[in-house]
C-alpha cells in the first residue's frame, strides 16, 4: 500500500514538474510568427575551404527599412538533403523580407516558401517567382518544386568576411501578423506545446524517468554506502 501510494505521488509530481517546465519555457520563448522554407545547402567541388554549417538570416521591414535590429538568423546544416528552416518574424506589420541565405559560395535551394502566424491558423505563400536574386547572386536555377541560387564567389583575400548574397522576398501586399485575443490565447497554447516538446524538457524528462529507473537506484545505494564508510 506504501509503495503504491509513493510511486502515485512520484508520478503526480513527474507530471506537475513537466508542467511546470513547459510553462517556464514558453514563457522565456514566446511563440512568434515565422518564416518557414525547406531549404538544400551544398558547397561547390571547386571550394578549398569545407564548412558543415550555414548562417542564414532574414530581414523584415516593419516601417523603417532593413537593419541588423530587424532580423533573426538561424545556422543550417550543409551536405545533408534538405532542412526545415524556421526564422522568427515579429507579431507586428510586414512590409518586406530580405533573405540573406549565406555568407560565402553555397549552391542554396529552397521551396514550400511560407509565413505563418503565431497561432498558427493563417499561412502566407510565397511563390518561387517572389523570390527575386539580389546581391552577388550569380546563377538561377527553376525546377518544378523549387528554385535554386548559387552565391557568387568573391576572389579577394577578404571574401569570407565580405561576401553579402541576398534574396528579396517580394510580398505582393504587406502581411499583418498582429493577433486578435482570441489568437492571442491560441498563440499561448502553442507556446505551451511547443515548450513541452522541446529537448530540454524531453531531456528533463530523461532525467526524471532514470530516477524511476533500476540504474539510478543502484547509483544511489553504492553512493550512499560508499559516503558513510569511515575515512
Amino acid at each position: 500500500m506504501h509503495r503504491s501510494t509513493s510511486v502515485t505521488i512520484r508520478i503526480a509530481l513527474f507530471i506537475g514538474l513537466s508542467l511546470l517546465t513547459s510553462w517556464v519555457f514558453s514563457e522565456k520563448s514566446p511563440a512568434t510568427a515565422a518564416l518557414l522554407f525547406d531549404c538544400k545547402i551544398e558547397q561547390p567541388p571547386y571550394k578549398a575551404s569545407w564548412n558543415p554549417l550555414t548562417p542564414i538570416k532574414v530581414y523584415f521591414d516593419v516601417g523603417n527599412g532593413y537593419s541588423a535590429e530587424q532580423s533573426y538568423a538561424v545556422i543550417l546544416p550543409r551536405h545533408i538533403g534538405w532542412v526545415a528552416a524556421h526564422l522568427k518574424l515579429p507579431n507586428t506589420r510586414i512590409l518586406g523580407l530580405r533573405l540573406d541565405p549565406a555568407s560565402e559560395s553555397v549552391l542554396f535551394s529552397v521551396r514550400n516558401v511560407r509565413i505563418i502566424n503565431a497561432s498558427q491558423d493563417s499561412t502566407y505563400p510565397i511563390n518561387n517567382d517572389q523570390s527575386m536574386a539580389q546581391n552577388e547572386i550569380h546563377e538561377r536555377f527553376d525546377f518544378p518544386d523549387h528554385v535554386a541560387f548559387r552565391t557568387a564567389l568573391r576572389t579577394r583575400a577578404d571574401a569570407r568576411n565580405s561576401s553579402d548574397p541576398q534574396l528579396n522576398l517580394v510580398l505582393t501586399q504587406p502581411i499583418d501578423l498582429e493577433l486578435t485575443n482570441s489568437q492571442k490565447s491560441r498563440a499561448t497554447l502553442v507556446g505551451y506545446k511547443d515548450a513541452l516538446l522541446s529537448p530540454w524538457v524531453f531531456i528533463f524528462w530523461s532525467l526524471i524517468f532514470f530516477d524511476f529507473s533500476r540504474p539510478s537506484r543502484w547509483f544511489q545505494k553504492r553512493l550512499s554506502a560508499l559516503c558513510s564508510r569511515p575515512l
